[in-house]
C-alpha cells in the first residue's frame, strides 16, 4: 500500500467520525492528494467541503477555480476566481485566466470584462510570462473597438 492510500484510509476514518475539529483538516488533505494525483473531480468535491468550513479562504476559492478550469466548466470557473478576486486573492494568473474566458467564443463571452482584466495583466504584471500575449489583445481590441480607447 502506497504513502498516499494509507493517508487517504486514515483520512477517511477521520472523516466519518465525530470530531468536527478534524473533518476540515482532513477533507483539505484528502482533496490535495486528490489534486496532485490528478483525480480533479475528487479534489473539487474535497475543496468545496472545506469551503464549508472557510468560506473566506482565498487559496481554497482559486483551487476550485483552478480546477473548473482545468476541467473546462468556464462558467464556475470564472465565478469563483471573481468571487476570489472580491476576497483579495489577485495573480497575473487569475486575471489572465478571466480574460481568456471572456475572450473566448460562447455565453462567456464578455469583451469589455475581457479587455479589462487584460489590462490589468499588463499594467500590474508587466513581468508576467503573459504580458506579450495580454499586450496584443489589448492593442486588437483598442484598435478594433472604437469604444475601448
Amino acid at each position: 500500500m502506497g504513502e498516499d492510500e494509507s493517508a487517504l484510509k486514515h483520512l477517511d476514518t477521520l472523516l466519518t467520525g465525530k470530531g468536527e475539529e478534524y473533518k476540515k483538516e482532513a477533507y483539505l488533505i484528502r482533496a490535495d492528494i486528490d489534486n496532485r494525483e490528478g483525480r480533479m473531480s475528487d479534489a473539487l468535491v474535497g475543496y468545496k467541503k472545506v469551503l464549508e468550513y472557510d468560506p473566506l479562504n482565498s487559496e481554497l476559492i482559486r483551487k476550485v477555480g483552478d480546477i473548473y478550469f482545468q476541467l473546462e466548466d468556464y462558467g464556475n470557473a470564472l465565478n469563483m476566481y471573481e468571487m476570489g478576486i472580491g476576497k483579495g486573492m489577485e495573480s497575473d494568473n487569475i486575471y489572465f485566466r478571466l480574460a481568456i474566458i471572456c475572450d473566448s467564443p460562447g455565453k462567456l463571452r464578455d469583451l469589455e470584462k475581457a479587455y479589462l482584466y487584460y489590462k490589468i495583466v499588463i499594467d500590474r504584471y508587466p513581468n508576467s510570462e503573459h504580458y506579450s500575449y495580454a499586450k496584443k489583445r489589448v492593442d486588437f481590441l483598442e484598435k478594433n473597438f472604437y469604444h475601448y480607447k
